[in-house]
């Protein structure tokens, strides 16, 4: 089967075991998808790899389409934050530093972790007739990202050092970035897709 949605696309194969269950593998992919944005305080961007696979059990719960699933998701998923000034300047820990060209930013790596519990629910792969089939998943990962510490470009270093308050600033944006980033406790599934039954 083949599906696409969010957050990628993906194939994998499933095998009827009866009526109620089935078993399942399949591969997710996004590659390098960048991002950017814009705050009332600064200006970021970043990049996306994610490649998922996983390992799943169905339910019927009724021995028609309609499933429940569960299992685990193997993970390679990082990506790139960075932060930059935005109308000249940079704000960190609630303070305005001036940063007057695009080489004064804090940057960090984040990255979700490589085995995750998988639950949600869904439709088809279940046993029938041959020819072609419809699926749907709406599902979740769940697993805490992490970030490393933020760390200053050289430009913005050279100019927090000479600010007395200027390490404390960056700690504080650093606890604030991290505590955002521990929010995120998953990542969802929403697919859409056709397979063939043999």
């Amino acid at each position: 089967y083949a599906a696409t949605g969010f957050p990628y696309a993906l194939v994998g194969v499933a095998q009827p075991l009866n009526e109620l269950f089935a078993v399942r593998a399949d591969f997710g992919s996004i590659a390098h998808h960048a991002y950017s944005g814009t705050t009332s305080d600064n200006d970021f961007k970043g990049n996306i790899d994610y490649n998922r696979g996983a390992l799943l059990g169905d339910w019927f719960v009724a021995g028609g389409g309609f499933r429940l699933t569960a299992g685990a998701t193997f993970n390679t998923a990082k990506a790139t934050m960075t932060a930059s000034s935005h109308d000249g300047k940079i704000s960190l820990g609630g303070t305005q530093y001036d940063a007057p060209s695009s080489v004064y930013y804090v940057t960090s790596d984040l990255s979700f972790p490589k085995a995750t519990p998988y639950v949600g629910l869904g439709w088809g792969h279940h046993a029938g007739t041959p020819g072609l089939s419809f699926n749907f998943d709406l599902g979740a990962s769940f697993g805490t990202a992490k970030a490393t510490p933020l760390k200053a470009s050289p430009a913005l270093a050279s100019e927090l050092a000479l600010d007395q308050q200027g390490s404390a600033d960056l700690a504080q944006e650093n606890r604030d970035f991290q505590d955002t980033v521990h929010k995120f406790k998953a990542i969802p599934q929403l697919t859409f897709g056709l397979g063939y039954r043999f």
